[in-house]
């Protein structure tokens, strides 16, 4: 589903997430599983990996994924900028907080979540937790819950207190492989607990902001100090085959491999996509 129908729209308003299911092919799935945890076993040890496009290279594609960019773009209306990536082996059992506390964009709410199941999610697994119609809330800012900036413990032990208090019914993201969730900037969310320690839940998180916003901290921030995000850190847009020069790049890839030249530029971009970057193609 590239492109949106006005339901999912109005879902999206009204409850401040979207499950769109079969987004992510397997076979760039499994390749991503592949390179980041059997290649480094290592890895699942870690509670997350940060900017693993950094040195995998398949990660930075896919967060310039033209399926979720197109349906970024039909829910905000703007071009979405991705600029941070998290890879997790298991489920994290973190604290219910916005992102927006840690992401905030000027004008405000051009800033979402997308969470990339890379297998089934169970509830033994500790899925994504998050409240419905949550994002409705006021922008809970250190400052007006009283917090000096930067005691994150504080601002999370708050905003669990709030969220008991208004009696929220949380639901959770009990997806299948391939599957994504899109929630709101403000959306309060967090990892439910892990019913059982050897279920693994292999998934992405990726930030986007979206363009022609300034991008701000407000964990860090105070009313006279505002800490802003350098955009030259972003997730490197070398990444985004649609900013290449089609014509040049298709033909390139078209000439390096024979199979491919009865394809035409649109088709030979989408096969490395779907298969190239799996086969480890150079495009």
């Amino acid at each position: 589903m590239d492109k949106l129908n006005n339901y999912s729209y109005l879902k999206f308003e009204k409850y401040g997430y979207l499950i769109v299911k079969s987004v992510i092919d397997n076979s760039i799935i499994d390749q991503i599983i592949e390179e980041i945890y059997e290649k480094h076993p290592e890895n699942k040890n870690l509670t997350r990996i940060t900017d693993a496009w950094r040195e995998h290279e398949i990660i930075g594609y896919l967060a310039f994924n033209s399926k979720i960019i197109n349906i970024l773009y039909n829910l905000y209306n703007r071009k979405p900028v991705p600029f941070q990536t998290l890879n997790f082996y298991n489920g994290t059992e973190q604290k219910l907080h916005s992102d927006q506390i840690h992401f905030c964009s000027d004008p405000i709410n051009f800033m979402c979540g997308v969470w990339i199941a890379l297998e089934d999610v169970s509830m033994d697994s500790g899925p994504l937790i998050f409240y419905p119609k949550s994002h409705k809330l006021p922008f809970y800012t250190m400052q007006s819950l009283n917090i000096e900036p930067g005691n994150y413990p504080a601002y999370e032990s708050k905003m669990e207190k709030i969220i008991n208090k208004l009696h929220l019914k949380p639901e959770y993201g009990t997806i299948k492989k391939g599957d994504i969730i899109i929630w709101h900037a403000n959306l309060i969310h967090g990892g439910s607990k892990r019913k059982n320690i050897h279920v693994t839940r292999k998934s992405i998180v990726i930030h986007y902001f979206f363009e022609n916003c300034k991008y701000w901290t407000p964990l860090l921030s105070s009313e006279n100090n505002i800490v802003y995000r350098d955009k030259d850190v972003f997730i490197d847009p070398k990444f985004n085959i649609s900013n290449m020069d089609k014509f040049v790049y298709a033909r390139l890839y078209k000439e390096r491999y024979p199979d491919l030249q009865h394809l035409t530029d649109d088709e030979a971009i989408e096969h490395y996509y779907k298969y190239g970057i799996v086969e480890n193609r150079i495009f």
